[in-house]
């Protein structure tokens, strides 16, 4: 009977640990397709990796009303191009990540931002600033959103979906918008959830518990 006790009381303290478990962690690479025009023929080469990574809270509230609909700001973005040594600093206020459920061409997921490129030390690719972005996610078969919240992200794979897209923006004044565009696509996702305070705190009582037990049986 105690072992039973014992197991509910730690099956107990592990789910309101995984509530409390809000973060979560989207990591994508991939390679450039299509380089931008207005960049220097030898500014990059075709095949160039470029790493996204967003953390954003599952317990965010949705800033469209549209039920079809559904956007939150990210908790952290972080964009590189790896190979060249380039981290782009975010404008984390600018981005979103935006759901669009079974509307049109199925389900899309967009995350989106521009970089502060007049801040000092700002990188620069072939000397020109990249000063946006967008990442578009889309399932054509409208089954990987069931709803307007977030928490469906947790689960995503690869397979999810059909196409899996990006574009960096160069920050370039041009009579055509597709002159400052790089584009290529994604090959790799994982999602992973991030450890807080609150949660640590919630299982510690549960290894306390478990240790002690572990005592008094040896």
């Amino acid at each position: 009977m105690k072992a039973v006790i014992v197991a509910l009381v730690l099956g107990g303290w592990a789910l309101a640990a995984s509530a409390y478990a809000a973060p979560v962690t989207i990591s994508m690479e991939g390679a450039i397709e299509t380089l931008a025009p207005v960049l220097p023929p030898d500014a990059l080469e075709i095949g160039e990796t470029v790493h996204f990574e967003v953390t954003y809270d599952t317990n965010a509230v949705d800033l469209d009303s549209q039920d079809q609909f559904f956007s939150i700001v990210p908790l952290e973005l972080n964009v590189s191009l790896p190979g060249l040594g380039l981290e782009f600093v975010e404008q984390v206020s600018s981005s979103r990540i935006r759901g669009i459920n079974n509307f049109l061409n199925g389900d899309q997921i967009v995350l989106s931002g521009s970089f502060d490129f007049r801040a000092a030390g700002a990188p620069m690719v072939g000397g020109k600033s990249i000063n946006g972005f967008t990442l578009t996610l889309s399932d054509q078969s409208a089954t990987v959103l069931s709803d307007d919240g977030f928490g469906v992200l947790q689960d995503l794979s690869l397979s999810d979906f059909d196409t899996l897209s990006f574009i960096l923006i160069v920050a370039e004044n041009t009579p055509d918008v597709t002159d400052r565009h790089i584009t290529g696509s994604i090959s790799s996702l994982t999602v992973s959830a991030v450890p807080i305070p609150g949660a640590l705190a919630l299982m510690a009582p549960a290894l306390i518990l478990l240790h002690r037990r572990r005592r008094r049986s040896s």
